[in-house]
């Protein structure tokens, strides 16, 4: 059972990769599915916009205030001291995870269960009778949205990050506004912003394929859309994970 597990898991890894270039590929029709494309735009980006820009505000005031924290225990009145440190981690680390895990449980699953819809009301099946290529019309659109959505509104959330993170230690240490932002300002360089960038696009670009490939993969009716979408948001978990830890090596490195 084991090994059985362990071929389909390898089997729908290649499956994935064949499905991901050939994606890449198709990249080029979304000049003629530009409507459809503009319509996940509105879709994807305003209703993933609110609850990411949310979470952003609040993750930057807790970084502030348990950062904050942590050096005033060592050292009384030092708080100002991390105020570049809470923007550097809300730059290259909170917010483009906190952005990939919000895309996942917001976007990923309803894309998921969209396109699993589709298919087993045999919707695909009528586009197929009628010469369109799914994967191009339904498929491209939705990659190359959070390909390209991704970077704008995670910039938006680093705005509402820091807002959040000055408020908190303006509030809680005292922490003048001028120190706060000279200190931050200071600190932070364009590299940290473009990794930030590269990390979201590549966040938006993967994620979006998984979630329309475990979509054009559902079978077995309603319980096969649910079955779909669980393994969509899992595995989008974990890869937002992994890929952070290798473009932050990679980043580091460079």
């Amino acid at each position: 059972m084991a090994q059985s597990n362990l071929q389909k898991s390898m089997i729908e890894l290649g499956e994935f990769w064949a499905y991901f270039f050939r994606i890449i590929g198709y990249f080029p029709s979304a000049v003629k599915y530009r409507q459809e494309f503009w319509l996940q735009v509105v879709n994807t980006g305003i209703s993933a916009t609110p609850i990411l820009v949310i979470t952003a505000f609040f993750m930057g005031a807790i970084t502030g205030v348990q950062m904050g924290g942590a050096i005033n225990y060592i050292i009384y009145g030092a708080a100002p001291m991390v105020s570049g440190g809470v923007v550097i981690a809300l730059i290259r680390e909170m917010v483009p995870v906190l952005g990939g895990l919000v895309i996942v449980s917001r976007v990923c699953s309803s894309v998921t269960a969209e396109i699993g819809s589709m298919v087993v009301t045999e919707q695909i099946d009528a586009l197929k009778v009628m010469s369109v290529n799914p994967e191009k019309y339904i498929g491209v659109p939705r990659v190359l949205t959070g390909l390209i959505v991704m970077p704008i509104i995670g910039t938006l959330a680093v705005i509402v990050g820091i807002i959040g993170a000055w408020m908190s230690m303006t509030l809680m240490y005292d922490v003048p506004t001028p120190v706060f932002w000279e200190t931050s300002l200071s600190m932070v360089i364009l590299r940290f912003y473009i990794e930030c960038l590269v990390k979201m696009a590549f966040f938006g670009l993967v994620l979006l394929m998984i979630a329309t490939f475990y979509g054009f993969r559902t079978e077995g009716g309603s319980v096969g859309v649910g079955n779909s979408t669980v393994k969509s948001v899992v595995v989008g978990t974990f890869t937002t994970i992994l890929l952070d830890y290798a473009l932050g090596t990679f980043f580091l490195i460079l």
